[in-house]
């Protein structure tokens, strides 16, 4: 599993945005994934990129911050706490994303 810092070190290291991860796995916190994404990064397709972070910051995201982890790659957004609660605007923005 591709660690953030692992991420970033790769952006450095190569001079591009584009990453294809070599074990096609990452794990990432939502701010980690807004980061990346602000840097303009993008996932080689076989990569799962996964969110994991609390209940109360995923379900803070917007319709355009969930659009977002979809240009990112982000295949899976996982709460560590407890169940999700989804307006349907989220609902229907992660439905869009998949």
């Amino acid at each position: 599993m591709t660690s953030y810092s692992e991420i970033l070190a790769l952006i450095t290291s190569t001079g591009s945005t584009t990453i294809d991860l070599g074990d096609d796995k990452a794990s990432l916190s939502l701010a980690e994934a807004q980061a990346l994404a602000t840097l303009g990064v993008t996932f080689a397709a076989d990569d799962d990129v996964a969110i994991a972070d609390t209940a109360d910051t995923i379900e803070a995201l917007t319709a355009s911050d969930i659009a977002t982890l979809k240009t990112l790659g982000v295949s899976e957004v996982l709460a560590n706490d407890r169940a999700l609660v989804l307006d349907i605007a989220q609902i229907n923005a992660f439905a869009a994303a998949d």
